[in-house]
């Protein structure tokens, strides 16, 4: 099922590696809710910092507004691995190359 942007309520990422937080933040610097899981749960714990020290390095470049940081991480939700229902969008990693 296909769905136009402004359908999208919220959305799930799967796996907190490089391009999954980057894909997470994406989401919330558009303003979206977003679901942020893992399969494994110690790496959970510091992807927030990760994707805040993302967001303060676009600041330092001017390229976001270093007030936006606080509302955009406020935007992403870490939970516990593969809690996710109701979600339009998810990704995930389907092997490891």
């Amino acid at each position: 099922m296909v769905k136009k942007l402004d359908q999208i309520k919220k959305v799930g990422v799967v796996g907190t590696g490089l391009m999954r937080h980057g894909i997470a933040q994406a989401c919330a610097q558009e303003g979206y809710p977003v679901t942020l899981t893992d399969s494994v749960k110690s790496v959970l714990a510091g992807v927030k910092d990760r994707i805040k020290s993302n967001l303060e390095t676009l600041a330092q470049g001017g390229l976001i507004n270093p007030d936006d940081i606080a509302k955009i991480l406020q935007r992403i939700t870490v939970t516990e691995p593969l809690k996710l229902t109701g979600w339009f969008l998810t990704t995930f990693r389907t092997s490891k190359s």
